[in-house]
């Protein structure tokens, strides 16, 4: 699996980036481990660059998880860069090594991004004197420290566009090994590109370096500078290779020596994003994975070790056990020895002189059971059936025998309580085996739809089609009346402080009764009534031409506000509904809120939401996502909504709490 781009790839990229981000401004950077992403405005919108450091850039659609507290590289790139425009990227030394230069004011900073070896990130100035890098170093060959001026590493040979098949040839024989390696390392020709021209001229990629012929390697070459020129001049085919569901590589170009399907797509920076973002997903599952396995590993050892001390305290009760049924089996016997010992302590006036005597008596009767004595008790230690029995000369048999059991029963004890400890350790196991199933999955970050210009604004699509557009603020109803009413839209609003603006956009057509009825609804839906809990609300609306920010003489409009002169069209009472749907779109499908009866109509899923003062916004987003996957039975919805951000639907939720109905 590729794991890096290559120079051929970056030569491709670069091609793209030009277009999309030159002139775009940098709002703001993120930083997530290694993984940089530089927010950006451009003529397209939002847009995402994305630095994986030593790994890849590209652009990115997906959402990833960033911290609360930036760390303090990302703080000292927002501190030169944030606000600077793009003025120009390029691919530095014919290099893995791209340049983007930005302006801010009078200064002139470069961003370089280098994808060699273990890869930097190295901010400098208009005189490329190091301000920032993301890893200081010494080497070799050159050091990158702050303040000192930014040089690229030496290349192995000219630049593939420049070199001779004469001085590659020349090259290649001083070298030694597999002619692929050669090829690469000497004359630093990208790995998929050399193995694809080997493929194609016909040569034996693992040939020896020392056998390769002049014509040979001038196939090579000739068939390498082809895609490469073919490349720099953007005419690419960006495509992934997929084998057996696993994703092999990402290319400007088909390669004809990987076995596997080729999936094209309309940019390479498309398929960057999608080829990445999976090598991402997998590297952080595996991490996660490894975790879980550890913990399992954990668990496992100390059900082991549990496992063996239930199996010694259950023998060391079973052992005691034995002794005591022993000692009542023989109780008279023994009885009558004790006896005899007691009898030696009252003629020899103490327990040593009678344990010494008792010693000098060993194997002859009555003693001839005893094994050996204990002074320190006083006892004897007895051979009774084959077993070792102590006997404590004070005490009688059976409360000899009654302690063996009363050991018995508390090595039983603690038996029990370590097999209740077993019993929750297989517990947790068959968690962490579940979680571990769960972990190996890759979990792909969210993806950040494209939005077209209206989806700033709330908005939906009519029943009969035509665009409904309402103010999330003060500002947006300003811009609503301001820029977008026309005389002959329809304007609504609910007859409550802190409602937005809603305006039908009519195109100059007739508006049907069931879009005004819509759009009442919506504009019911998004005002202060929902977030206080009423049952309904008065909404009316006007033709735009009844609608003005000109206050009259002497007087005063806030933002936001407006004039209404004429007659109002009241709905009285309109019930706050309102319903969260899947809608189909020319790039897949959207996220669309809108009145539910709109919903029935352009929804390929949706739910109905309530106003509820009691469920949590967060407990609402996940039950609406659940609600929608379990109705649909198409794939491709429900993988979009898995994807779909916890944000994208929270913009949907009118202010306060909601509830899912149906």
């Amino acid at each position: 699996m590729k794991e890096k781009m290559s120079l051929l790839d970056l030569v491709a990229v670069v091609g793209e980036l030009k277009e999309e981000i030159v002139g775009g401004l940098i709002s703001n950077i993120y930083q997530i481990g290694n993984v940089i992403i530089f927010k950006l405005h451009t003529k397209r919108g939002r847009t995402d660059l994305l630095v994986e450091v030593g790994k890849r850039i590209h652009l990115t659609t997906h959402e990833f998880e960033k911290p609360r507290t930036p760390p303090a590289f990302c703080m000292a790139l927002r501190k030169h860069l944030k606000g600077a425009r793009v003025v120009d990227v390029h691919v530095v030394n014919m290099d893995r090594i791209i340049a983007i230069e930005a302006i801010r004011g009078q200064e002139i900073y470069r961003v370089i991004i280098e994808l060699m070896r273990e890869g930097n990130l190295i901010l400098t100035n208009e005189k490329g004197e190091i301000i920032q890098a993301f890893e200081y170093k010494r080497m070799k060959d050159r050091d990158v420290l702050r303040g000192i001026a930014y040089r690229p590493p030496p290349r192995p040979a000219p630049p593939l566009t420049e070199l001779s098949a004469e001085e590659a040839y020349k090259i290649l024989k001083s070298g030694r090994g597999r002619l692929i390696n050669n090829l690469v390392v000497k004359l630093g020709i990208p790995s998929e590109l050399a193995e694809y021209a080997c493929y194609v001229s016909g040569v034996n990629k693992d040939k020896p370096i020392k056998e390769i012929s002049e014509d040979e390697v001038k196939m090579i070459i000739d068939k390498a500078k082809e895609v490469f020129i073919k490349v720099m001049r953007r005419a690419i085919v960006p495509c992934i290779v997929v084998k057996n569901d696993t994703y092999l590589g990402v290319y400007p170009f088909i390669p004809e020596h990987v076995e596997g399907e080729k999936l094209l797509y309309k940019s390479f920076n498309e398929a960057l994003d999608e080829y990445f973002i999976r090598v991402y997903a997998e590297k952080k599952s595996l991490i996660k994975a490894k975790k879980v396995e550890e913990e399992e590993a954990r668990l496992r050892s100390r059900l082991e070790a549990y496992m063996a001390r239930v199996k010694e305290y259950k023998d060391k009760a079973r052992e005691l056990r034995s002794l005591g049924d022993l000692l009542f089996k023989n109780m008279s016997d023994l009885n009558t020895l004790i006896a005899r010992a007691r009898e030696l302590r009252y003629s020899t006036g103490s327990w040593s002189e009678a344990l010494r005597v008792i010693e000098s008596l060993k194997g002859k009767a009555p003693f001839e059971h005893v094994i050996d004595v204990d002074y320190k008790v006083p006892a004897i230690i007895v051979e009774v059936d084959g077993k070792r029995v102590t006997l404590n000369l004070k005490k009688s048999v059976q409360e000899v025998a009654g302690e063996y059991y009363n050991r018995a029963r508390e090595y039983e004890r603690k038996a029990k309580r370590i097999e209740e400890l077993m019993e929750e350790v297989k517990r947790r196991l068959e968690e962490v085996h579940a979680k571990l199933e769960e972990a190996k999955k890759p979990i792909l970050p969210k993806v950040r739809p494209r939005r077209e210009w209206y989806e700033r604004f709330r908005w939906f699509i009519s029943s009969d089609g035509f665009l409904v557009l309402g103010g999330r603020d003060a500002k947006q109803n300003e811009v609503l009346v301001r820029k977008y009413l026309g005389d002959n839209d329809i304007f609504v609003h609910a007859d409550i402080h802190g409602a937005p603006v809603v305006v039908i956009m009519t195109k100059g057509n007739k508006i049907p009764e069931r879009t005004i009825s819509e759009a009442i609804m919506f504009a019911a839906a998004y005002s202060r009534a929902w977030k206080e809990g009423m049952a309904g609300v008065d909404v009316y609306w006007v033709r735009g031409s009844q609608v003005s920010k000109s206050p009259p003489s002497g007087e005063y409009l806030p933002k936001g506000s407006f004039m209404v002169r004429g007659k109002r069209n009241y709905f009285r009472g309109v019930p706050l509904q309102l319903a969260i749907g899947v809608l189909r779109s020319n790039d897949g499908f959207k996220l669309m809120a809108c009145p539910p009866e709109t919903a029935k109509n352009r929804c390929i899923v949706w739910v109905k939401i309530r106003p509820s003062p009691r469920t949590r916004r967060r407990e609402v987003i996940k039950k609406i996502r659940d609600m929608l996957i379990s109705k649909t039975e198409d794939e491709d919805i429900a993988y979009y909504l898995r994807r779909t951000s916890d944000d994208e639907i929270d913009r949907l939720l009118p202010p306060g709490g909601s509830e899912v109905v149906e």
